[in-house]
C-alpha cells in the first residue's frame, strides 16, 4: 500500500492530520548506510508544548513510527527522525534544496574552512567552549554548522523546519554525538 501514513500531531483532543508526503519511495537499500543504524532518543527530547519527556514506540527508534510523551502529544518517525512540524510550507523549498545540494556548503567536502571559521568568530574567537556542551542546533539545514559543532566535542540536537535534516542527518549521523 503506497497511501501516506496519517499521523495526528499534537494533544488527541486538537488532532490534526499529520501526512508522510514522501515525493519518492525510499528503500532501506537505497538509505545512506547511517539511516540504517538507530539513533536513541536523547534524554533532553520533550514535548515542544508542554515539556514532557519523548519515549518512542519500540526500545530502538525505528525508521517510522512515532514519539510521544505522557502529556498525550504524539510525534511521527519518518526516517528514523522525529518531525515536530506538517510537512510543506515555505520551508519545504529549502528542504528540497539541502537533499539536492546536501555537501555544497560543508567544510569538509569543499576543502574550505568558510563555516568553522564564522562560527569561531561568532563564538568569540575558539570553539573550546563547546567540548562536552549539548547544544540544539535550530536551523540545521544540510549540516555546515552541525560538523563543525561535532568535531569541536559537542552533543547536538540537529532540528529544522524542513526535511533538510534528512541531508543533516545523511551528512552527519555517523558521529557519536549526533541526534
Amino acid at each position: 500500500d503506497l497511501t501516506p501514513t496519517v499521523f495526528y500531531a499534537g494533544r488527541p483532543s486538537q488532532a490534526r492530520p499529520f501526512r508522510n508526503n514522501l515525493s519518492r519511495i525510499v528503500t532501506n537499500q537505497t538509505l545512506p548506510e547511517n539511516f540504517r543504524r538507530p539513533i536513541p532518543l536523547p534524554p533532553e527530547a520533550r514535548c515542544p508544548a508542554h515539556g514532557a519527556i519523548l519515549q518512542a514506540d519500540a526500545a530502538e527508534p525505528p525508521l517510522e513510527g512515532a514519539v510521544s510523551g505522557a502529556c498525550g502529544c504524539a510525534f511521527p518517525i519518518r526516517l528514523g527522525i522525529p518531525r515536530f512540524v506538517p510537512d510543506g510550507g515555505y520551508a519545504s523549498a529549502f528542504g528540497l534544496q539541502w537533499n539536492a545540494f546536501r555537501r555544497t556548503q560543508l567544510d569538509s567536502f569543499s576543502g574550505t574552512r568558510i563555516s568553522r571559521d564564522r562560527l569561531t568568530r561568532c563564538l568569540g574567537g575558539s570553539l573550546e567552549p563547546l567540548r562536552g556542551a549539548s547544544i540544539l542546533e535550530v536551523g540545521c539545514g544540510a549540516g555546515r554548522f552541525t560538523e563543525i559543532l561535532l568535531e569541536a566535542g559537542a552533543r547536538v540536537f540537529a532540528s529544522d523546519l524542513s526535511n533538510a535534516v534528512e541531508a543533516n542527518r545523511a551528512n552527519c549521523g555517523d558521529h557519536p554525538g549526533y541526534f
